[in-house]
């Protein structure tokens, strides 16, 4: 009954076009809307004579109640919620003060820091603190980071590392940290080395080095990360000496990665070595890419490249660094046909530097609309229950246009229960888009979607309505980190549907482009990729890997919607909802539809399937399904 009511329900979604919306506000704290609403709210914080254990519950959820409001109307609450005798009541003021950036929490944090001996509300507190770290505060911090416990020298040098310090303040801070990088405790040692590579001190480069030798991997991926994003080339040498040691893969790419961003000479000789002869853990295609991320190739690393452009063996190869360099390496290529190379290898260069030349399509500022809360009662999925069998495109259309379901998605995904019950949900979050604002007020629907997504006895199609859902999520939401998380963690499952879609949520809530999926072995995951960042508009940091992809992709169907993204202009920031098609051409695989573009060729898209029905979606708004072969 619920796949075929599921497949109906996909089918009438097919003709929904859903246009580019408006990302939710940085503003989503509102004022109450009638004089004893907030009142009611604040009454068991306001008694004195119910400050007892008995009615602890009553002022957990009072605090908790806060997070809707304005930050200036709710901050004398919470600087009395610090003062609260039960822990929990302190610990969920002191989250709201961090999460707020209130500053006036410091010393009532400062107090709590020093009178309790709860780990977890001293970790709260120790967050607060770091907003602003002056006096007492640096003292305290530096305090923790001496501390007996590890978790809590650990959570130290997280939040000395993310801390505002300036001046003598920035200097001690840094020399505590460098001390810490001989802790006996594996997650202090990476903390510290996070920490410092977040404050960029150069003088962190040689003890930071000698971390790379370090027992633990976490601690030597930490290292070798922290001396790229430091940028001292004195790190060149450690870093070459870590690339010839046995290693966990992901550690030698951290080390390569390094050495790809360190400026000067050594490093571009360790870069041509490697591409020589990659280092155990990484295969030539990972040694092309990691030194196409040179972000300025020099002179020498382009005619080193040049060089290897000549040798068969590695051709192919250094034509996929240099087409990553875009532009900067068109006058290398022209040379390179100058002076003669194999038919096959001429037309390659002559696709790449055709491609080179790619517009950079700046983004547009999200435009901040505010969408008010919900009437309390409003439920537009209350017809739906009743009558399950009469909903229909447009019941499905009225729903997401009117904003009738604000409520009832947000409820529903708070319910949990099996996915299979919850499919027609899911179909109209990922319909509405980012208009819905999933976990707006609430924090579970976030959390409910999170599991049904990572939950690899579901089928595939079912995962991926979850995290299509995902991209629902209001991005200023307080489980909108959690869904960024879940994204990045699926950006790796084994099944490449499920990480083509987890690109939808990455793409809503995060900023940079997922240079992986644009690297994907599977060909669904790359088509999808491009499709996102066209959308969004290509930027710097992409536009060399499309290039790539539309000279060089094994796929012609990767290669056909690279070249339509460079020349399409971008919809706007936010991917919006997705598209959904039914009734394309199916290839014999069942693994593609065919999708026909505005003004543009016919695509094909990746296939789900649920119900016995195959259905595709698109962050194109425009596309409609092409029955033709």
């Amino acid at each position: 009954m619920h796949s075929r009511f599921a497949a109906r329900c996909l089918i009438a979604l097919a003709t929904v076009l859903v246009g580019p919306t408006a990302h939710a506000s940085s503003e989503r704290h509102r004022w109450p809307r009638w004089p004893t609403e907030f009142s009611r709210v604040i009454a068991p914080l306001r008694d004195d004579h119910t400050r007892d254990r008995e009615r602890d519950h009553d002022r957990i959820e009072a605090v908790l109640g806060l997070d809707v409001y304005a930050t200036a109307l709710i901050e004398p609450w919470l600087l009395r919620a610090l003062g609260d005798p039960s822990t929990s009541v302190k610990r969920e003021a002191l989250r709201l003060c961090f999460e707020r950036e209130l500053v006036t929490c410091v010393p009532s944090a400062l107090a709590i820091w020093s009178s309790v001996t709860e780990p977890m509300l001293r970790v709260a507190a120790l967050r607060v603190v770091g907003l602003h770290p002056a006096g007492a505060g640096l003292d305290a911090l530096l305090g923790a980071l001496r501390d007996d416990n590890d978790t809590m020298r650990a959570q130290a040098a997280i939040v000395l590392g993310t801390a505002a310090l300036h001046g003598a303040a920035r200097g001690r801070a840094s020399a505590a940290l460098l001390a810490k990088l001989g802790d006996l405790s594996a997650s202090v040692r990476q903390n510290a080395v996070e920490a410092l590579s977040a404050l960029g001190s150069s003088d962190a480069t040689l003890p930071i080095a000698r971390l790379l030798e370090d027992a633990e991997p976490g601690v030597r991926l930490a290292a070798a990360r922290a001396l790229g994003q430091i940028g001292d080339p004195r790190a060149v040498a450690a870093l070459a000496r870590g690339l010839e040691a046995v290693n966990e893969p992901a550690v030698v790419r951290a080390h390569l990665g390094a050495v790809a961003v360190l400026p000067g000479a050594a490093a571009i000789d360790v870069l041509l070595a490697a591409f020589d002869e990659p280092p155990a853990g990484l295969s030539a295609t990972d040694v092309a890419d990691l030194i196409g991320l040179r972000p300025d190739p020099e002179p020498a690393v382009l005619d080193g490249m040049a060089l290897r452009l000549r040798d068969p063996s590695g051709a192919r190869l250094a034509l996929r660094t240099l087409a990553l360099y875009g532009a900067a390496s068109t006058a290398v290529l022209r040379r390179e046909l100058q002076r003669g190379v194999s038919p096959e290898l001429a037309l390659e260069i002559r696709q790449v530097i055709a491609t080179a030349d790619i517009p950079i399509r700046v983004a547009e500022p999200r435009v901040a609309t505010p969408i008010p809360a919900p009437a309390p009662g409003t439920d537009g999925l209350a017809a739906r229950r009743s009558a399950p069998t009469a909903v229909g495109l447009a019941e499905i259309d009225r729903l997401a246009a009117t904003g009738g379901w604000g409520p009832g998605l947000d409820a529903a995904f708070v319910a949990g229960g099996a996915v299979v019950d919850h499919r027609v949900e899911l179909a109209l979050a990922a319909a509405v888009g980012p208009k819905a604002a999933l976990g707006r007020w609430d924090r579970r629907p976030v959390a409910t979607l999170v599991g049904w997504a990572k939950d690899r006895t579901h089928v595939a199609a079912d995962r991926c309505l979850a995290l299509l859902a995902l991209g629902s999520v209001d991005p200023q939401a307080v489980g909108a980190p959690m869904a960024l998380l879940a994204a990045d963690a699926l950006l790796a499952d084994p099944d490449p549907r499920v990480r083509a879609c987890a690109l939808v949520p990455w793409y809503a809530l995060e900023t940079r482009p997922d240079a992986r999926a644009l690297l994907d072995d599977d060909p669904r995951v790359r088509t999808t990729a491009v499709l996102l960042a066209a959308r969004r508009g290509l930027e710097r940091r992409d536009r060399g890997r499309i290039a790539l992809l539309a000279a060089t992709d094994p796929d012609a169907r990767v290669r056909l919607v690279a070249t339509w993204a460079r020349r399409t202009p971008a919809v706007g920031v936010g991917v919006g909802a997705p598209a959904w098609h039914h009734g394309g051409a199916v290839d014999p695989s069942g693994r593609w539809m065919r999708v026909a573009l505005p003004n543009g060729p016919r695509i094909w898209l990746p296939v789900l399937t649920l119900g016995g029905v195959a259905f595709a979606w698109s962050p194109l708004p425009d596309a409609a399904a092409s029955p033709e072969e």
